[in-house]
């Protein structure tokens, strides 16, 4: 495994990317990049219309991943 990137619809930071980092790393060291709502509380509103707010539609997650693929 040469890393790992965990997509989530919550705050990265205490949300399921720090669970499975801290598993992850009892085990093997690797790469863990997280992609979700970045320091920021959220909001209420239509889903479609959040996601796209917060950067987590289907472009703006694989532009994330290809911009972390070529890191």
């Amino acid at each position: 495994m040469k890393g790992v990137v965990v997509i989530e619809e919550h705050n990265v930071y205490c949300g399921i990317s720090s669970i499975i980092a801290r598993s992850i790393s009892e085990f093997i060291s690797v790469p863990i990049k997280s992609i979700g709502i970045e320091n920021s509380f959220g909001q209420s509103g239509p889903r479609d219309v959040l996601l796209n707010h917060y950067g987590l539609n289907k472009e703006t997650i694989i532009k994330k991943i290809q911009d972390i693929l070529h890191f």
